[in-house]
């Protein structure tokens, strides 16, 4: 149901959903609106964009480049 929410309308309000979500599963409606779209709505968004999760490749350059930087101050 979430998923169909949110693919007919992507910006909709946490809150919104959350009140439709809160009528079938009783337990939303003891969250707050922090805890649900962390846990429903944010992953619900990341397997509608279909984008692989993870560092992006530019992180793990920077990354790989500091390490050889202090290898070699601390070779010296």
């Amino acid at each position: 149901m979430l998923e169909k929410e949110l693919r007919k309308d992507p910006n909709a309000a946490t809150a919104f959903l959350k009140e439709k979500v809160a009528e079938i599963k009783k337990s939303v409606g003891k969250m707050s609106l922090r805890s649900f779209h962390g846990t429903y709505v944010g992953s619900v968004k990341r397997k509608i964009s279909g984008r692989k999760g993870g560092r992006k490749k530019r992180a793990k350059m920077k990354k790989a480049a500091g390490k050889v930087a202090k290898t070699a101050a601390g070779a010296c």
